[in-house]
């Protein structure tokens, strides 16, 4: 069984990324990693070129040690869900993940595998990357293979043996150990399509007892946000609606959060105490609970559930809550608006604002409309999916694209 679990998570691209970044990966690679045991999981998200024909004879043709698996997703699920369906297969004792805009050149890996192995408080590493937010930037363009050997060889020998710890680390290109992954679990899916996920998942890190650390020893060229460029109105909603969320869910005081508590992440941090039941996120179906009693779960007829990402505007809910009450006046549709992401009055607004292009609204929200404002521990999902008699489908949205895949899993019919 390998030792090393790699996941790439990428989304068309496959001339101008996708087949750099894992040519390059798997040349930078050292023997002693190899002869340890090295997979490397490809999740293919949707892609509409030619990614997936060319990711399988990608494996077919490779005749190197290292074990190449290939996730293929047959619709965009986000870069959240597709780097949890890559976390979901890995098998290796330390799992780093992955974009498709990186150019690794060689003993890129060594710094982070040492620094991994030498200290057992540090849970997570990363290296510096030529484009980044934060520390780990390094603010390097460079034009060739031998131009980025060139500047890591002359970079990681002048930060050599140096770590910056952190509170805050991108998934472009971030390795963790197996016992971090068992403890907190894969990224939020309340994060929808990305971004402010990482920021999360770190921060869980750090609360569950890891330090993140930067290590001065690596460096890897990154293109940056290139696979997120195919689709800027949908990462500009995104980074609108999931900068309020990630303030909302750690408590963090600033603009549009003015009842937080904490004036920063470290506060945040220091203030919080482990508790598995909120900071562990299933990465796959099998970790909810009641996954194996789901027959045994009762429900009332007559209700369906709407969940989505409410402060995403383009997010096409409100549209369908409108055809719902159009077509559904005699059923029970419940909202659920988890209070740890989102403010119930901004939402609340919106709803209202559907409502009141009906007549008797105030009969059609006491008969019809159900709030439910109020958190459920994450592993709990699939209970509550279950108690409905069906999940209504909202497009444009990747929050509820989650919500609909797990309904369907356990047979519950969507509208």
């Amino acid at each position: 069984m390998a030792h090393y679990s790699f996941i790439l998570v990428c989304y068309n691209n496959w001339d101008d990324l996708t087949k750099q970044a894992l040519e390059s990966l798997l040349e930078s690679f050292d023997s002693e990693y190899r002869d340890r045991g090295i997979e490397l999981i490809i999740v293919n998200n949707g892609s509409k070129d030619k990614t997936l024909e060319e990711l399988q004879n990608f494996k077919t043709n490779y005749k190197g040690n290292v074990e190449i698996v290939v996730v293929n997703i047959e619709e965009n699920m986000g870069y959240i869900i597709g780097l949890n369906a890559g976390l979901s297969k890995a098998n290796g004792q330390i799992v780093t993940v992955l974009n498709n805009d990186l150019i690794f050149p060689n003993g890129w890996f060594r710094g982070i595998a040492e620094a991994l192995d030498r200290d057992s408080s540090l849970g997570v590493a990363v290296p510096y990357l030529s484009y980044a937010c934060g520390i780990q930037h390094a603010g390097v363009k460079l034009d060739s293979m031998q131009e980025i050997q060139d500047f890591s060889d002359k970079f990681t020998t002048e930060h050599q043996g140096s770590i910056l710890y952190t509170n805050r680390a991108i998934s472009a290109c971030l390795t963790m150990k197996r016992e971090t992954l068992n403890r907190i679990g894969g990224y939020d899916f309340w994060f929808g399509l990305g971004h402010y996920d990482d920021d999360d998942w770190c921060l869980r890190a750090i609360v569950s007892g890891y330090k993140i650390g930067v290590i001065g020893d690596s460096f890897v060229y990154h293109l940056g946000t290139v696979t997120f460029s195919q689709n800027p109105e949908s990462v500009s909603a995104s980074l609108m609606s999931n900068s309020k969320k990630f303030m909302k869910k750690w408590s963090l005081k600033g603009p549009g959060c003015e009842e937080g508590l904490y004036p920063d992440r470290d506060k945040a941090v220091e203030s919080t105490a482990y508790d598995s039941k909120k900071h562990y996120l299933p990465i796959k179906y099998e970790d909810y609970v009641w996954v194996n009693q789901i027959e045994d779960i009762k429900r009332e007829t007559g209700k369906s559930l709407l969940v989505a990402d409410w402060t995403n505007f383009r997010s096409e809910w409100e549209k369908k809550l409108e055809i719902f009450l159009v077509n559904h006046q005699n059923s029970e549709l419940y909202l659920w608006i988890p209070q740890q992401y989102f403010d119930e009055k901004e939402v609340m607004d919106k709803v209202s604002k559907v409502i009141k292009r009906f007549k008797n609204n105030n009969e059609l929200i006491d008969s019809t409309l159900k709030i439910k404002y109020d958190n459920i521990n994450p592993d709990e999902l699939i209970l509550l999916i279950k108690l409905f008699d069906n999940v209504l489908i909202v497009e444009n949205d990747y929050v509820n694209k989650y919500i609909v895949s797990l309904a369907k899993q356990i047979n519950i019919p969507t509208l």
